[in-house]
């Protein structure tokens, strides 16, 4: 009998080794996904490792050097308008564009999985509030009320602009797990883990969301790139982390009057958002093939 059970138990885990294997082909025969993750990867490394790339101070100002064009007097990317290195900001500031974009989508994720999975495997009048809530929160306009927000406590702070964000995110993961529960609550083994006594927090954590990961990892690594855009628009707009500490979005904030004269700052900061966001739009598209079953050959 052990060896019967150790037998299934070894299948199983083999069956779900050659599940990932196909996921993981799936993923590596979409070019575009694959280059998405490469540039993501090189992104990430070039912000840890920022002081071994270069040895200038993001912060440091030299008003005799203001403005230099790319590939003068060993900057680059050049300068921008007080004199800083452009591939230093651009490096440090993606340190704190990626750890927002991560840490705001890992929050929003997890909380619009829970009120999902809650709302969709209980229904009735707990699913209608929540739902309501949900439908009420998007129907606000959410870029005026960051503008408000931030405005109001002062901006400038990491963990304020992550709050804000994280909770004005969350609502589309939430309808999005609450139809894929509702879906998968009535089918069959579900029902069985019901009567062989399951408690509601295990068929919830061991059963729905799992089988719910597809979509959920999905929804995560295309909001990502959102979060970036957004946290860029608010920088842009002088309402998000406040100089000196570097952001993509703040770097193209006082770009206009130099637009025609130096617009290498303005270009660089917009091509990293623009790779970020668009690289992490092909890792999605990339995911939702891999994890598609219909498409598993």
């Amino acid at each position: 009998m052990a060896v019967a059970e150790l037998d299934a138990e070894q299948l199983l885990s083999l069956e779900e080794e050659s599940q990932w294997r196909v996921v993981l082909r799936q993923f590596l025969r979409h070019r575009l996904a694959v280059f998405g993750l490469i540039v993501i990867t090189i992104f990430v490394l070039s912000a840890i490792f920022a002081p071994l790339i270069t040895p200038y101070d993001p912060t440091r100002i030299e008003m005799a050097k203001r403005n230099l064009p790319p590939l003068t007097e060993g900057h680059w990317l050049g300068t921008d308008e007080l004199g800083r290195d452009m591939l230093a900001r651009l490096l440090y500031a993606g340190r704190i564009s990626l750890f927002v974009g991560f840490t705001v989508t890992i929050l929003s994720i997890t909380i619009g999985t829970i009120v999902g999975a809650v709302s969709g495997y209980y229904g009735g009048i707990v699913d209608s509030i929540l739902m309501r809530i949900v439908d009420f929160m998007l129907t606000l306009p959410t870029l005026p009320i960051l503008l408000v927000v931030s405005a109001i406590f002062g901006g400038g702070n990491v963990w304020l602009i992550i709050v804000v964000l994280v909770v004005f995110g969350w609502m589309g993961t939430s309808r999005l797990v609450r139809g894929m529960v509702l879906s998968l609550k009535e089918q069959e083994f579900i029902e069985a883990e019901r009567a062989m006594g399951a408690s509601t927090p295990r068929i919830i954590f061991m059963h729905l969301l799992p089988n719910s990961f597809a979509p959920i990892i999905v929804a995560a690594s295309l909001e990502v790139g959102g979060v970036i855009i957004t946290e860029a628009a608010l920088s842009f707009l002088g309402f998000g982390i406040a100089p000196p500490t570097p952001t993509w979005g703040q770097m193209l904030q006082n770009v206009q009057a130099d637009m025609w004269t130096a617009p290498w700052k303005a270009f660089f900061p917009g091509f990293f958002i623009f790779m970020t966001s668009l690289s992490f739009n092909f890792i999605g598209d990339g995911l939702r093939d891999a994890l598609d079953p219909r498409l598993k050959i």
